[in-house]
């Protein structure tokens, strides 16, 4: 199982290998927080491990610290789900998410998940940890996030009644020694407001491609689009052998409409999208029968062949809908 992920202001897709190890819930010893939720607990007497210093959470923001990921390998790459919080009691708005990794941070994803684990359950993912989420925000390591603060006025992010929240964490050690990880993620929620129109994530994606050595190497996400939407970001994303990426919608009638064109990607670019952007009032309407088509090139600078995950060829969007749209491989999901 894959599953589509954001990174800062852009949606990452990652894949989620088989659970490698599990971490046991920390002691249960903070109160619950106001919004259906339970906060994670401190990991120890310190909520935060050496070395890592986050700022205070704005006001008006509940802050969950992530269970402490130990000794993480010198170069290891790792997906991570961890439990936050408990089920939501009530429909609930996310009107704003940010936070911070830890040194090897790449990005964190916020999820609402009715999938629910113990409060405190810390694991490298699984299927069954990403196989029915609802994206509510981003933060990207250092680089910043994508919340709701950044949706067009009149839109939100909301987690239905009856999710919990699941913290998808990507760590890289880069470094020649073990590291610790950790993260915290401050969200500011508030009940459902039922003027406001619901926005999701759709994603296309391409993971079989093989980048040979010292060679570079194109290849093209397609997705027949099985539903109408309406759109309001549109960016493209790679990692840094990317040379250049476009994504365009081609109508049934054959008309081709560029939505994001980057003819020049650089490294920077993976931390720090693009968007095209339209309004609430006028969206890019993207037609039920429509191909959403993202095409990615590259320049393999290296001695090995590169593939999934350590590059990658993903178009996304943010559109009003109630389920989250990952299309991997020209499959839309059932």
């Amino acid at each position: 199982m894959t599953k589509l992920a954001a990174l800062a202001l852009i949606a990452f897709l990652t894949s989620c290998s088989s659970s490698k190890s599990d971490t046991p819930p920390p002691p249960s010893n903070n109160p619950p927080p106001d919004q259906g939720g339970q906060q994670q607990p401190p990991p120890g007497p310190s909520p935060y491990i050496d070395g890592f210093t986050p700022p205070a959470a704005p006001a008006g923001y509940q802050r969950f610290v992530t269970p402490v990921i130990k000794a993480l390998p010198p170069g290891s790459d790792t997906m991570w789900c961890q439990y936050i919080a408990a089920p939501f009691d009530k429909d609930t708005d996310v009107i704003d998410l940010v936070g911070s990794q830890s040194k090897g941070g790449h990005h964190l994803i916020l999820y609402g998940t009715d999938s629910a684990q113990p409060v405190g359950t810390s694991r490298e993912c699984n299927s069954g940890d990403m196989l029915s989420v609802h994206y509510l925000g981003a933060i990207g390591g250092e680089t910043g996030g994508f919340g709701g603060k950044d949706l067009p006025d009149g839109t939100v992010f909301r987690a239905p009644k009856g999710l919990a929240l699941i913290a998808n964490a990507h760590f890289i050690n880069t470094t020649d020694h073990p590291i610790d990880a950790q993260a915290v993620i401050d969200v500011k929620l508030a009940d459902a407001d039922p003027s406001k129109k619901v926005i999701t994530l759709f994603a296309n994606a391409q993971l079989d491609f093989n980048i040979p050595a010292n060679q570079s190497a194109q290849a093209d996400a397609t997705c027949v689009v099985q539903q109408d939407m309406d759109v309001f970001f549109f960016g493209n994303h790679m990692h840094g052998y990317g040379t250049s990426i476009y994504s365009q919608v081609e109508r049934t009638s054959g008309e081709k409409t560029s939505l994001r064109a980057d003819p020049t990607w650089l490294p920077e670019m993976e931390f720090n999208p693009q968007f095209a952007r339209w309004t609430l009032s006028a969206p890019m309407h993207i037609n039920k029968g429509d191909t959403v088509r993202t095409h990615c090139a590259w320049q393999n600078t290296t001695g090995s062949a590169l593939s999934f995950p350590t590059e990658m060829c993903v178009g996304f969007a943010f559109f009003i809908g109630q389920t989250e749209v990952d299309c991997v491989n020209g499959q839309w999901p059932h």
